[in-house]
């Protein structure tokens, strides 16, 4: 449940809240709309998470302007604050924003982690995979909750989803629209088994759309390895 009608009450920023807005703050870019929207969003994500532990607070973009403002206020020497609770909150932020940008990036990797998570945090699919069914045509069955499983694993380890061939990042690229995006490859093609068999994460590879699309493009198949060798010579010729 989220309720506005407290929205003045002394605790409408939450403590997680404040450290991502201030690690936001410190960016060249806080005032640009897609830098505010990306941290409503991280901030709106955070919120849903807790909406079931506890009444929160629906924050909008106005929101954030409006604590941004105050933070430019604040980061003048000699001003004197309406808030003073939050004022020095922000003032030990401002001292030690190293760890506010640990945080932040810990944070970050929770929300997104969480935004993909299933019930079942199994490291191997509890389902067989490759069973066929008839539609219009046969096609392969797919079991999402191991693809899950693998952007979840590969965000707790590394802290993103970037492509194992080129590096892509669609999160860096296109900001939260592109928040956990990314495509999943079998590397052992599913069309080749004859039985059903279980899949484990050491079996996918977190790809972006155009070296998944490569891949694929001819049989047999490109490995990762073929592919990175494909990419890494075409810069070795323009660099000559």
């Amino acid at each position: 449940m989220i309720d506005r009608s407290t929205a003045t009450a002394p605790n409408f920023w939450r403590s997680d809240e404040f450290i991502l807005l201030v690690n936001y703050f410190f960016q060249e870019d806080y005032k640009k709309e897609i830098i505010q929207s990306e941290a409503l969003k991280y901030i709106q994500s955070l919120n849903l998470y807790f909406s079931s532990l506890q009444v929160v607070h629906a924050k909008s973009i106005e929101d954030i302007q409006d604590i941004f403002t105050k933070f430019e206020q604040w980061s003048s020497e000699g001003t004197i604050s309406y808030c003073p609770y939050e004022q020095k909150v922000f003032n030990d932020l401002q001292q030690s924003l190293s760890s506010v940008n640990s945080i932040s990036k810990a944070l970050k990797i929770f929300i997104n982690s969480w935004l993909v998570l299933t019930l079942s945090e199994d490291h191997q699919s509890t389902e067989a995979e490759g069973a066929l069914l008839e539609k219009q045509h046969f096609i392969r069955e797919r079991d999402q909750h191991i693809i899950k499983a693998k952007k979840v694993s590969v965000l707790r380890e590394k802290g993103g989803l970037c492509c194992e061939v080129c590096s892509f990042n669609f999160l860096d690229k296109y900001g939260m629209h592109g928040i956990n995006y990314c495509e999943v490859h079998h590397l052992k093609p599913l069309s080749k088994n004859n039985h059903n068999n279980i899949t484990l994460l050491d079996d996918l590879a977190i790809l972006c759309s155009n070296c998944h699309r490569m891949i694929h493009r001819k049989n047999p198949w490109l490995s990762l390895l073929d592919l990175k060798e494909i990419i890494s010579f075409k810069k070795e010729i323009k660099v000559a």
